[in-house]
């Protein structure tokens, strides 16, 4: 690859693990921080090298901030490598499962953000990469996940998982505050595209647009409601729009028999409102 890096118009390239994909998320404590240990080792020799024109990222293991700093201290400090990746998610196993069926803790699984709505708090890790110079790169999808997780179709599971992958932790490390707190600090995403990246900043700064504090005491402020005018405009909008016809429950299952159970008929009044179309639509 290095003889090649001239023809292909590179003067110097990252290498990332894919390997390494498979190890990160390992559940065991023990044998995901040798795994990772050990791909660094291995990637940091095969490269020594060639570390004028290429050199390997350390795969860092993010399931507590503190096996992240120790990973990311002795990759730079003691391997010298200048890249690293880590996980923008953890799969955790809720803990009242795990304390009373750890039989079942793998069907009982929940994603955490790292970033966000996390029990961890993980700025320690970003300051450790401030301090060693390394910019944070995340190459881990969602494969296997609610939205990626058939049980027979790879191509299901594999198409479009990687930019899933980067726009949640992205979305994550920008509303959980990271950049705010931590301005210097760069983020990259691996393998999933720009598009992700476009519809993320189109969906926020619609969001800001609508919901922001402004905006929210313009439009949505209650004591701004006409309530004088509120029972005209409910009378007008609703006059004369009542029907009256059978609606049938939706089909209920009887957990103690494998037969569904459908609930009796009954007869309601269902207002059918007329109502002009508001304008949802925000430019940006």
């Amino acid at each position: 690859m290095r003889k090649r890096l001239d023809e292909f118009g590179i003067d110097f390239a990252v290498v990332y693990t894919t390997l390494g994909l498979s190890f990160i998320h390992m559940a065991d404590d023990e044998m995901r921080r040798a795994l990772c240990r050990a791909i660094n080792k291995l990637n940091a020799d095969t490269f020594r090298e060639h570390r004028t024109r290429l050199t390997p990222a350390a795969l860092i293991p993010m399931r507590t901030p503190q096996e992240a700093i120790e990973e990311i201290d002795y990759a730079v400090k003691t391997l010298g490598m200048k890249a690293i990746t880590v996980s923008g998610h953890e799969w955790r196993t809720y803990p009242k499962v795990l304390a009373d069926a750890p039989d079942l803790a793998r069907y009982a699984r929940y994603i955490d953000y790292l970033v966000l709505d996390s029990e961890y708090d993980y700025d320690p890790v970003w300051r450790k990469c401030i301090e060693h110079g390394v910019v944070p790169t995340s190459h881990v999808g969602t494969y296997g996940g609610p939205t990626h997780g058939s049980i027979s179709n790879y191509t299901f599971n594999h198409a479009g998982h990687f930019a899933a992958g980067a726009d949640m932790f992205c979305r994550a490390l920008l509303l959980g505050g990271v950049p705010k707190r931590f301005p210097a600090l760069k983020f990259a995403f691996l393998e999933g595209g720009v598009g992700w990246a476009s519809t993320l900043y189109n969906s926020l700064v619609e969001r800001w647009e609508k919901r922001n504090g402004k905006e929210i005491l313009r439009s949505l402020d209650p004591a701004r409601v006409d309530r004088q005018q509120w029972p005209h405009y409910s009378a007008s909008m609703a006059a004369a729009s009542w029907l009256r016809r059978p609606m049938r429950s939706p089909r209920r299952r009887d957990p103690c028999s494998n037969r569904p159970r459908t609930a009796p008929r009954s007869t309601i009044l269902r207002p059918v409102v007329s109502r002009p179309v508001s304008n949802f639509a925000i430019n940006s």
